[in-house]
């Protein structure tokens, strides 16, 4: 047994983050608590959060862009508060009660964000999905063509032929799976230390400049893999948006320099 948490169920869910492969975030299904577990040269050690509130920690959605930043959402037993979803920046350790502008939902059963946009996010809630462009101050109703019932799980889907064709589907319970578009520019993602597969997506992006700058379309979005230095070419024909996720990144051309900040949080 790698690690023991007492008073942990045993049907607990574990969340990573792709920024962050040290940690993991295990969700109590019994107790509004969260466990922060990190590994060491010494083994794994882990502390307790908890929410002190009613009910359980739902899910758990690890940004892929901004380092350290974590959103939690809350099941309630009964009633709707003011504690249902909650944000960490620094990877789990303190966490921010982010409900106050959230509508009268007793349960955010699911949470996901737009690539390269965090300010842009998605919750799945006892009573449909529901969208923020304001990083989580402010929500509205995001439910033309999907249903107004209990959504258990959210997923926000990439058009990987870059045509900028995004959907967003939602999985409910006892209605089955509901997909909605969302338009976008299409992404091309580029981290100079992958290897293996290439084809321009998070899983497995281009690892030079010049591949990524190739397979974008004109209008697309470069996502560059934060805290390293990229190397553009001394002209660009199309118009393109360069994103950061991870950290920072260094941009140079001939003898001009750059900096572009990686995603805020």
């Amino acid at each position: 047994m790698l690690l023991d948490l007492p008073d942990f169920p045993s049907d607990d869910k574990c969340f990573g983050s792709p920024l962050n492969p040290q940690l993991i975030l295990i969700t109590n299904s019994s107790r509004p608590e969260l466990a922060r577990c990190r590994t060491t040269q010494s083994g794994w050690n882990y502390s307790l959060f908890d929410f002190l509130d009613e009910g359980s920690v739902a899910t758990v959605y690890a940004s892929p862009d901004v380092s350290g930043e974590f959103w939690a959402g809350l099941s309630r037993k009964s009633g709707a508060d003011t504690s249902r979803l909650w944000r960490s920046t620094d990877d789990g350790v303190g966490w921010t009660n982010y409900s106050s502008s959230l509508p009268f939902v007793r349960n955010v059963l699911a949470i996901t964000a737009r690539p390269l946009n965090p300010n842009e996010l998605y919750i799945g809630t006892d009573i449909g999905v529901f969208q923020s462009l304001d990083g989580g101050r402010s929500w509205i109703p995001f439910q033309d063509g999907m249903p107004i019932v209990m959504c258990t799980d959210l997923r926000y889907v990439v058009d990987t032929s870059r045509n900028g064709q995004d959907y967003l589907v939602a999985a409910t319970y006892g209605r089955g799976l509901y997909e909605r578009l969302v338009p976008t520019n299409p992404i091309v993602y580029v981290d100079q230390n992958a290897a293996g597969y290439e084809d321009g997506t998070y899983e497995h992006p281009f690892n030079t400049y010049d591949d990524g700058l190739t397979a974008v379309p004109s209008g697309g979005t470069f996502g560059l893999r934060g805290n390293q230095t990229y190397t553009m070419p001394s002209s660009i024909d199309a118009r393109q948006t360069i994103g950061a996720y991870g950290g920072r990144v260094r941009l140079t051309r001939a003898s001009t320099t750059m900096s572009r900040r990686g995603l805020a949080k």
